[in-house]
């Protein structure tokens, strides 16, 4: 992660939260808050206006590429829209689950136009950190993604939020992201497992953006992280960590 003026992109920025914590760290230079709900984007505009050319929110959803117009579903639980449609029919909060006992519903969808992240890096060469919480659509926004933009910003450090019953969706991501030339992978979140795994960082709540694995090899933690990713169980979950 770079040391001072950094840029950080906040995919899913929801109600701010990851802003906040960034806010709190003098070497962020500037903060772009990406949200596919216009009501959230605009809630993000009026909440941190007075931050100036610090900040900026992009109501879009980030995606693979740029300027489509695409279907985002909003549901009135707080932190689960998506542009995921499968997202809205097999996730624990559509299906319900051990963890989640009242199921969700996505009664609207919004007609939303598409960003990628390499459009946006395209323009910078201090990105230092990219957080992605998009409830099942990551790999999508990691597509977004090149080489190029990468390098240009020396490979800032990218997390983006795991569940098992998205596991094929997850390992994608990480293939794509060593494709791209990271090479160092962390896990944390919440393991339902009485005996936890000692190689992955437990977090009580699952994805706290704070809670940074101590150890960053995928090699020496993919066999943990298989055995406590059962999709059809679905209650564990948290973010994975890219490094170069």
């Amino acid at each position: 992660m770079k040391e001072d003026n950094m840029i950080v992109i906040d995919v899913g920025s929801n109600n701010g939260t990851f802003v906040d914590h960034c806010l709190k760290d003098p070497k962020i230079e500037k903060i772009i808050a990406i949200e596919a709900n216009p009501i959230l984007a605009q809630n993000l505009k009026f909440k941190y206006g007075y931050l100036k050319s610090k900040f900026e929110v992009l109501n879009n959803v980030a995606s693979n590429s740029n300027g489509k117009i695409i279907p985002f579903f909003v549901s009135s639980e707080s932190g689960v829209s998506t542009a995921s449609e499968g997202w809205t029919k097999n996730s624990r909060f559509a299906t319900g689950s051990k963890s989640i006992l009242e199921k969700s519903t996505w009664q609207k969808t919004e007609k939303v136009k598409t960003i990628s992240l390499s459009s946006i890096m395209n323009k910078y060469t201090n990105v230092g950190l990219i957080k992605i919480d998009v409830e099942g659509y990551e790999h999508e926004v990691l597509s977004g993604l090149t080489k190029e933009c990468v390098e240009k910003n020396d490979y800032p450090t990218i997390f983006f939020e795991w569940s098992e019953e998205d596991k094929d969706n997850t390992i994608k991501c990480i293939l794509l992201l060593q494709e791209l030339g990271y090479i160092r992978f962390g896990v944390s979140g919440y393991f339902d497992e009485t005996v936890k795994p000692t190689k992955l960082q437990f977090d009580s709540d699952g994805d706290q953006h704070n809670n940074v694995p101590n150890l960053f090899a995928w090699s020496e933690i993919d066999e943990e992280f298989d055995k406590i990713s059962i999709p059809e169980r679905k209650v564990n979950w948290g973010m994975v960590y890219a490094k170069k």
